[in-house]
């Protein structure tokens, strides 16, 4: 299987390829983004998405380039990161069609889902995890959460005009246990930023930072079943 990739008209007729690859979007009905700046539109607003998988694309938008003098990021860390157990929320769909929403005034306990074998982070405060871009996670299973609160008071005022969009930044990954999944049955082996794919061909890095953010977050042993 090969990963949508972007088609542009070549000079000498017929396409090219532009963007090697280009992602898609996993599991449920979703809107994703893509950066096509490197694609010259102006003259030449023509491109196609092309790949060997079956993905069906409902909408395509293109938005212009915001000029980076209209912007100003203000970064707010979060005051509170809290792991716990939740349950699942039960999906529903307003209008009867997808993506569907989850009503968090629903909860149901337990579902017929199998948990990955391996050690996950102990519940409560996970702040230092969430500090920096980094390989130490916070490993959560099923029917669990991260919740996070911002203190929005240190947030500049708006001048004239203006208008704030909230993003939610976030870097991770997330393990399926799907038949074409590697090791689809446990936590590890862990991924870490430096590996070129997936398992790594080398482990997860054992120095004494490493084993000290194991002992000392990923205390729950959970075996699957």
């Amino acid at each position: 299987m090969q990963s949508p990739w972007i088609e542009v008209p070549a000079a000498e007729g017929g396409w090219r390829v532009a963007m090697a690859e280009s992602g898609y979007p996993a599991g449920l009905p979703r809107m994703m983004t893509l950066d096509v700046s490197a694609l010259d539109l102006r003259k030449q607003a023509r491109f196609r998405i092309r790949t060997n998988m079956e993905v069906f694309w409902d909408q395509v938008f293109v938005a212009p380039d915001v000029v980076a003098a209209d912007l100003r990021p203000t970064r707010l860390r979060a005051s509170v990161a809290e792991l716990r157990r939740i349950g699942y929320p039960r999906e529903f769909s307003p209008d009867g069609a997808d993506p569907t929403l989850y009503d968090y005034q629903r909860l149901d306990q337990s579902l017929p889902y199998k948990n990955l074998t391996g050690d996950y982070t102990r519940f409560g405060d996970v702040r230092p995890l969430l500090a920096a871009t980094d390989d130490r996670f916070v490993i959560m299973g099923r029917g669990e959460e991260i919740a996070l609160e911002f203190d929005a008071s240190s947030l500049p005022a708006l001048k004239s005009g203006w208008s704030r969009t909230l993003v939610l930044h976030t870097d991770g990954y997330c393990k399926d246990m799907d038949l074409y999944t590697a090791f689809p049955d446990t936590v590890g082996p862990l991924p870490y930023h430096a590996m070129k794919n997936y398992p790594p061909a080398k482990p997860y890095p054992d120095d004494e930072a490493a084993q000290r953010y194991r002992r000392t977050w990923n205390t729950r042993r959970i075996v699957g079943r």
